[in-house]
């Protein structure tokens, strides 16, 4: 089979996994009442609406890193 050399023939553009137009920061109210500003760039364009929806469903870093505190001095106990 001959390798293909030269330009591609296809018509299509391809799409950029963090195109310049879709959000990129996302304001959560976490499930502990705290409210915080994520920046999801590093997530694909299509899937930061449901990981912004997912995280609204969690308690913030600062209450779940307390929680997971308290259980550790609780097994340690």
């Amino acid at each position: 089979m001959k390798p293909q050399i030269g330009r591609s023939t296809s018509n299509v553009t391809p799409i950029k996994r963090n195109s310049p137009g879709a959000k990129t920061s996302w304001s959560i109210n976490h499930t502990c009442g705290h409210q915080a500003d994520r920046d999801l760039s590093d997530r694909a364009a299509d899937r930061r609406a449901g990981f912004a929806e997912w995280l609204a469903e969690q308690e913030c870093t600062d209450c779940w890193r307390a929680s997971k505190e308290g259980d550790e001095q609780d097994k340690a106990a």
